[in-house]
This record gives structure tokens, C-alpha cells and sequence, in this order.
């Protein structure tokens, strides 16, 4: 058997939380290199950015606005086969990509069904020119960018914060992919600046272990205040599954059938299932009744902030 095949392990991904909006799965069968070591969120950033070079992204060294304006020219140029002279930049940019009378919605649409924008020319004539290519896919450029800044409220359109912003993939230079690593909350990441960020399809939070998808379409009513109870709902109960270590798939059970008989359940064999293996090094209960109610008291007072919220986290079907 060569080394190749011997090496081979199957990796398995389980459910930890499943709604229409995201979905939250903890990866088993670890790396045995790096299964025990502590993983900071620059290391787990590295490793991340590392993957993507490997799998043909191109890394662009870029962290500011003006930077990502002037990139979504370049690759913007190179996949129409076109030059833009600066006037004609400048319209398009303001007008086609980043108009303030574009909503979220309305760079959604952009992006899946008005992907060809029409271009005025200095002379008159007209051009279309293309954010995606959906025929021919494989002219579409990818980029992955790390570390970019979002200004703050004393710069001119900035958020209510500066932030610094993870890991995001860039498809032909707009923001498409966005990926932020063991953070525990959901900024308003989105909406700073000119706005070229509201193109990002998908968001991705994850510390290693524990990965939530979210499309970001259907969480474009939380743009008043950054705030999604749905999306929120989804990350502290990955959070405390990742604390305490708990079985996803019997927390997701447990805390369905919560949301449904309408209380959490305290008594009985229930949250047992749900807790990590009792070390067997320990004396006999040593331990296990701290566990269990730390997580009955992290898990009342998450299904307390949601109980109003309606349906179980397994909402999807």
C-alpha cells in the first residue's frame, strides 16, 4: 500500500445547527500533527491563506479601499479585455458597482442575474462589460486578500468601528467570499465605505473546529444595525458546543426539542447524552455534575434570549 493511500483518512462533518439562513458543522478525525496544539487566530489565518495558494488564489498584499477599488479595475479590464481611460472609471464605478442607491439586494441581483453592466464610453458608444463570467468560469479570477481595514466613523463613509477584517476572497476583485476566524459575535462588517463589501455571497466564521456558512443574502434585513438573531442564534450555540465540548448532533437534538416542548429539559437522561465522555481517569462523578450544570446554565440562558425568536435551530425543513 503506498504512502499516499496509507495516509488517506475519510473526514466526516456533523451537523451542529441547520436553519434556512446557516448551517454549523464540526469536522471530526482531526490532523493528528496539530489535533492537541493551540491554534491562534493568526496561526489559523496563515494556514487558511496558506490553503488557498495552494489551490491557485492569488494572494494580494492589499488593505485599504483605495487599493481594492483599484484592483476591481485591473481584473475588471483584464477579464473584459478592455481599458478603462479614468473618466470612464469613474462613471462606471459610481454608476454600475458602487452606486449609494444600491442596496444589498440590488448588488445581489447584480451579481446573480444583471451580471453585465453597460459601459458609456468618452465617445458615446456603448460596451457591456462583465462582473462574472457564468459561460465560460474558468476566466474569472481568484484573489484572496487578509488583514484589510475598515475605516471608523471619523473617516468619511466609515463604520461605526475600524475594523480589521480576516480572510476574504475576492472574484474578479469584488468581495465575494468573507471569512473571519474564532470570532465570537457578527459585526456590521458590511457596511462601510463604498459599500463594496455588500457583494460578499457568503460569510464564513470558524475557529478551527467549528464552522458556520451563512448567506448573506438572506441576512440583508439586518442592515439597520448589524444585528441578525437568526445568524447570532447559530454562533453561540456553536460557541458553546465548542466550549464545553458537547456531542453536536445530540445538542441539536436537545436544544430542538427545547424549543419545541417550549423549556429546557433538566431532568432525566437528555442532557446526559449531550455531554463530553467523563475522563476515565476521574473518580466516579468527579467533575460530571460541575459539567452539567455549567451547560444546563449556558444553554437556559441561550434558549431564554431566543425562545421568542420562533422555530427550533433545525429549521430548514
Amino acid at each position: 500500500m503506498s504512502d499516499q493511500i496509507r495516509h488517506t483518512r475519510p473526514v466526516r462533518y456533523e451537523p451542529v445547527a441547520v436553519s434556512a439562513d446557516s448551517t454549523v458543522v464540526a469536522e471530526f478525525v482531526p490532523d493528528p500533527a496539530s489535533a492537541t496544539a493551540y491554534q491562534s487566530e493568526a496561526d489559523l489565518e496563515k494556514a487558511l491563506v496558506g490553503q488557498l495558494k495552494e489551490q491557485a488564489y492569488a494572494y494580494l498584499p492589499i488593505t485599504t479601499e483605495g487599493q481594492l477599488i483599484a484592483n476591481l479595475r485591473d481584473q475588471l479590464e483584464a477579464l473584459n479585455g478592455i481599458r478603462f481611460s479614468d473618466a470612464e472609471w469613474q462613471r462606471f464605478f459610481t454608476e454600475r458597482i458602487a452606486s449609494a442607491n444600491s442596496s444589498i439586494v440590488d448588488k445581489t441581483v447584480r451579481i446573480h442575474e444583471d451580471h453585465v453592466q453597460l459601459l458609456t464610453r468618452d465617445d458615446g458608444s456603448t460596451k457591456n462589460v462583465m462582473l462574472i463570467d457564468k459561460v465560460h468560469i474558468h476566466n474569472n479570477r481568484l484573489q484572496v486578500i487578509n488583514q484589510y481595514e475598515a475605516p471608523g466613523p471619523d473617516a468619511p463613509g466609515g463604520g461605526r468601528h475600524a475594523k480589521r477584517y480576516d480572510v476574504t476572497v475576492l472574484v474578479n476583485g469584488l468581495p465575494i467570499v468573507h471569512i473571519e476566524l474564532k470570532r465570537r459575535g457578527v459585526e456590521d462588517i458590511f457596511w462601510s465605505g463604498c459599500g463594496l463589501f455588500e457583494y460578499v455571497q457568503l460569510f464564513v466564521i470558524s475557529n478551527g473546529t467549528l464552522t458556520i456558512l451563512m448567506l448573506v443574502e438572506k441576512h440583508r434585513a439586518a442592515r439597520g444595525d448589524g444585528e441578525d438573531k437568526e445568524m447570532r442564534r447559530a454562533i453561540e450555540l456553536a460557541q458553546i458546543v465548542d466550549d464545553e465540548s458537547l456531542k453536536p448532533a445530540e445538542t441539536q437534538a436537545f436544544v430542538d426539542m427545547a424549543f419545541r416542548d417550549g423549556a429546557i429539559s433538566k431532568t432525566g437522561t437528555a442532557v446526559t447524552r449531550i455531554l463530553p465522555p467523563a475522563s476515565r481517569f476521574a473518580g466516579p462523578g468527579a467533575g460530571h455534575a460541575d459539567t452539567k450544570r455549567r451547560v444546563l446554565e449556558k444553554l437556559t440562558h441561550f434558549f431564554d434570549r431566543y425562545v421568542g425568536l420562533g422555530g427550533g435551530i433545525n429549521s430548514s425543513t
